[in-house]
């Protein structure tokens, strides 16, 4: 049985991550977190967010953050009586990506419009295939116990009085279907020869991966972050176009239904918030009308797929290069909104780079020297 908290409205979800919470009027606020380094977070920044309108801070944990480092977070947000909680990058793993090449993510092959952003990558030979380094996708099943295993252990470092874990980048590799968009995650091994055995069901893997990882921590909220998929804006042809698809009709063809497949379960399965990563500038969007349009597009999204309502939404916004002032002035922005709120005050990495890897005569592979 999954032991998810029985989380449905802002309320609760402030009540699990605000032990600080002074009043019942304080814990039906939104989400207002700001997502930092944890290395980066002291006694000054804490003050400030909490003047501009935090609730929650937000500190990205990865392998190299000590129990020590983590410990001194917990006392400066205890210091400061506000909420914090982690966030754990899952998809974009190097320490994976270099231990395990053949896990690493595939651009598609049915269309290589991708090829455009990297002209001058060689063609893989027959006993050579192209990944995505440093993503490692949990749709693999070496993949998906390693990665359990990894995001277990950096769980075990945080101190009790963490309360929530942001798990991003549950899908697949950006342009899985060889498209060249960052955003389209829907495929494994798109006409690819896969180097990896994929999981029974892809379809349900992310949701089955949230709910690991809530049975080993009942009493911590744990937010799935999301990300969208391509656009009609994005189509060859489309009036004032982006051309982050090339030539290749994603949100018109299997995109949307796909990414529909693997929404619904996580949606169905999920009781409290799921966060949706509008990183605007990362995604070649514009940043100020974008992040509305893309959190309309993830609570409603196309293909009869599972709508989100405000009080399980959370919206996580890049603001890693802009001055702290205009990132704040964010929350002012959103301050009439019920859905949550996150600043990205720390750059989320989605980068990527094709990495050929090649098969040897036992059918193991290993990383070649060139990219």
């Amino acid at each position: 049985m999954n032991r998810f908290l029985p989380v449905i409205a802002w309320g609760c979800v402030a009540a699990a991550l605000t032990a600080c919470a002074r009043s019942s009027s304080a814990a039906e606020e939104p989400p207002r977190a700001v997502l930092v380094r944890a290395e980066r977070l002291d006694d000054g920044l804490l003050a400030r967010s909490k003047a501009r309108g935090a609730n929650l801070i937000v500190v990205l944990v990865d392998d190299a953050t000590t129990p020590l480092r983590l410990g001194v977070v917990g006392r400066a947000a205890a210091r400061a009586e506000i909420a914090w909680a982690a966030w754990i990058e899952v998809g974009r793993c190097p320490s994976l990506a270099d231990e395990h090449p053949e896990w690493m993510a595939s651009p598609g092959n049915h269309h290589d419009d991708w090829r455009r952003l990297f002209p001058n990558l060689p063609k893989p030979s027959e006993h050579q295939a192209i990944k995505l380094w440093p993503w490692v996708p949990i749709g693999y099943e070496p993949a998906y116990e390693a990665q359990r295993q990894r995001v277990l252990e950096l769980a075990r470092r945080l101190p009790p009085s963490c309360s929530g874990l942001f798990l991003n980048d549950l899908q697949a590799g950006p342009s899985s279907c060889g498209c060249g968009n960052d955003q389209c995650r829907w495929a494994l091994d798109y006409g690819t020869k896969p180097t990896a055995p994929k999981v029974a069901s892809v379809d349900d893997v992310a949701s089955r991966f949230v709910a690991s990882i809530q049975t080993a921590f009942p009493d911590r909220l744990i937010v799935p972050v999301w990300t969208t998929e391509c656009e009609d804006v994005d189509l060859p042809n489309a009036p004032d176009g982006t051309g982050l698809c090339g030539g290749v009709p994603c949100s018109k063809g299997d995109c949307w239904r796909r990414y529909v497949a693997a929404w619904n379960p996580l949606a169905k399965t999920v009781r409290g918030p799921i966060a949706v990563a509008a990183w605007s500038e990362t995604f070649h969007r514009d940043p100020k009308t974008w992040p509305d349009a893309a959190l309309a597009l993830f609570q409603h999204p196309p293909r009869n797929a599972t709508p989100l309502d405000d009080t399980r939404a959370f919206l996580a916004i890049e603001a890693w290069d802009k001055p702290e002032d205009a990132a704040f002035k964010l929350f002012e922005h959103y301050r009439t909104s019920s859905a949550g709120v996150l600043l990205a005050l720390d750059k989320v990495d989605q980068s990527w780079t094709p990495k050929l890897i090649k098969a040897t005569s036992n059918g193991e592979v290993k990383a070649s020297a060139g990219h």
